[in-house]
């Protein structure tokens, strides 16, 4: 499961396995991301951006997770 939150010019993608997003799924709502985060096996930021807009966060969010899996898995998307 990946779950991607989105706060003013920045975002925080997290990997989280599924029985663990059931668990926490409440909270992610309510954007408390702290029990999350523990449970994540996977963080990802980016950003700020000066001019944010949802589709240059979300690419460039896109493009650091690919990177850190091909960089940890050493595979090619």
């Amino acid at each position: 499961m990946f779950v991607v939150y989105i706060h003013d010019s920045a975002a925080e993608g997290l990997a989280i396995a599924p029985e663990n997003y059931n668990q926490f799924k409440d909270d992610l709502y309510k954007s408390d991301l702290v029990a999350s985060r523990e449970t994540a096996y996977g963080r990802y930021l980016v950003g700020p951006y000066k001019i944010p807009t949802l589709g240059k966060i979300t690419t460039a969010l896109v493009k650091k997770f690919q990177a850190e899996i091909q960089i940890n898995n050493k595979i090619k998307l």
